[in-house]
């Protein structure tokens, strides 16, 4: 029976660890369901989590910093980027959401923002106590799909980190 038991864990580790693996070819990972790409940074600075709600999301070898990309196919009653933004923002726990800037960007067929805002997060679900976070956003639509690149830092290494935010944001595309 423990035998039994040991090999469905492994087979079931191997299925979640070949979930994403299989929509990577050649360092591009493509969705064509929620109609997104995006080049994987294959970089020492980011470590690939598998967390089931996010479709991407790595953290940064010093555990200070993460990034997540989420697509979705028509959020019915919410409008974008504005409801896209606090529908994410809620969905990651934030509270106390400052924006600093709305910026839209060139897009080819479809709609481009980029969003930055101090925020705070919990530390643990039902606790008071949280931690300051500056958030960089990508939000873009395209038809029916919309896909966001939310990249998660401390407040004092946000200036370190917007190249790299940049540049992971420049990997990203519509389909």
């Amino acid at each position: 029976i423990i035998l039994i038991f040991i090999s469905a864990c492994a087979t079931r580790e191997e299925f979640n660890r070949s979930f994403v693996e299989r929509y990577v070819r050649d360092g591009l990972y493509t969705n064509e369901l929620k109609g997104f790409s995006f080049e994987w940074p294959e970089d020492q600075f980011w470590k690939f989590r598998n967390y089931p709600e996010f479709d991407l999301s790595f953290d940064h070898i010093d555990g200070r910093s993460q990034f997540v990309i989420i697509g979705v196919n028509g959020l019915i009653r919410r409008g974008f980027p504005e409801g896209f933004e606090e529908w994410l923002m809620d969905r990651l726990g934030a509270r106390d959401v400052t924006r600093i800037s709305l910026e839209e960007l060139d897009s080819e067929g479809g709609e481009k923002f980029r969003i930055v805002a101090d925020s705070e997060f919990n530390l643990k679900f039902g606790e008071s106590f949280g931690v300051q976070r500056k958030v960089d956003m990508l939000l873009m639509k395209k038809d029916n799909h919309w896909v966001a690149l939310v990249c998660i830092c401390p407040k004092e290494n946000y200036t370190d980190r917007i190249d790299q935010f940049s540049q992971l944001q420049s990997r990203l595309e519509m389909l």
